[in-house]
């Protein structure tokens, strides 16, 4: 398996500062009975934030990721880029136990293009006039986005685009005037909600496909990729790129081993349901 992975850091802010980078692996690939799309594929995932003080669903990307794989060989390429807005946005994590459920809610102030962070304050409101002064470095940003999609997409002939519960990055898509016209799109968490009877979390989809990084790889239960050195610290979860890395295990476990991943789910959330009704404390992780 050849493995190509792109990395570009852009300042979405002006002046804009490049950093690419370009490496390359030869593995060899493994899975057990694996079927092989007929089509590109690219697997995207968007993480964004809330701009602090503003309306609650107010939002600027801080970064992108995709993970194209290709049909005839194969290949994944992996492309992301982080957007260097200069405010302050507030950045939303969910704490988890070992079974992958929610069990608090931790929220950051984050100036991305100065990497600091800041107390978080429920009550502060930004003025109408601040968050007018901002509208052209966040119209900036979105455009940014909009050409890295048209850019990645054109240029690896990707014809599905896979999400993962993604109606806010569709609808942030829009506003970065990125037509998915022409692209047979969908929506793996609905596609598994379908099939299983719940509604899944990229993390509890995880845990069942047993989703890991060793080193350079990304594996799961039949299937494993080498993927270039700049990409092992963007692998963890919500990290754009990761989650990008984590929908595409998730779509070829479900695409090659459908029943056995839907049996799986299905235990898994009998087993948090059983935990529930008996009141057992689930390790957290």
């Amino acid at each position: 398996m050849h493995v190509t992975g792109e990395m570009i850091f852009n300042s979405s802010s002006f002046p804009a500062r490049h950093l690419e980078r370009t490496c390359c692996e030869i593995v060899k690939p493994f899975h057990r009975g694996a079927i092989i799309p007929a089509v590109n594929t690219g697997y995207i995932d968007l993480e964004f934030g809330q701009i602090y003080g503003s309306y609650r669903r107010d939002f600027v990307p801080v970064e992108v990721g995709m993970l194209i794989h290709r049909s005839d060989d194969d290949n994944i390429i992996m492309r992301g880029s982080r957007f260097e807005f200069n405010g302050e946005v507030v950045l939303r994590k969910n704490s988890l136990d070992s079974l992958g459920n929610s069990i608090g809610l931790e929220e950051r102030v984050y100036n991305p293009k100065l990497s600091r962070l800041t107390e978080y304050d429920p009550h502060y409101r930004e003025s109408r006039r601040k968050r007018l002064r901002k509208e052209p470095q966040v119209m900036n940003i979105f455009a940014s986005l909009g050409d890295f999609c048209r850019k990645v997409i054109d240029e690896h002939e990707v014809k599905r685009l896979v999400f993962f519960g993604g109606q806010e990055d569709r609808h942030l898509l829009a506003r970065a005037d990125f037509s998915l016209r022409g692209i047979a799109t969908s929506d793996l968490q609905k596609e598994l909600h379908r099939e299983v009877g719940d509604i899944l979390s990229l993390d509890k989809t995880s845990i069942v496909i047993r989703y890991h990084t060793e080193g350079r790889r990304i594996r799961s239960r039949h299937f494993e990729y080498v993927v270039p050195e700049v990409f092992r610290p963007l692998l963890r979860p919500h990290k754009a790129v990761g989650d990008a890395a984590r929908t595409f295990l998730l779509d070829r476990e479900f695409g090659s081993y459908r029943k056995e991943v839907v049996s799986a789910m299905r235990r898994h959330m009998k087993r948090i349901k059983r935990y529930r009704e008996q009141g057992d404390e689930i390790p957290i992780f």
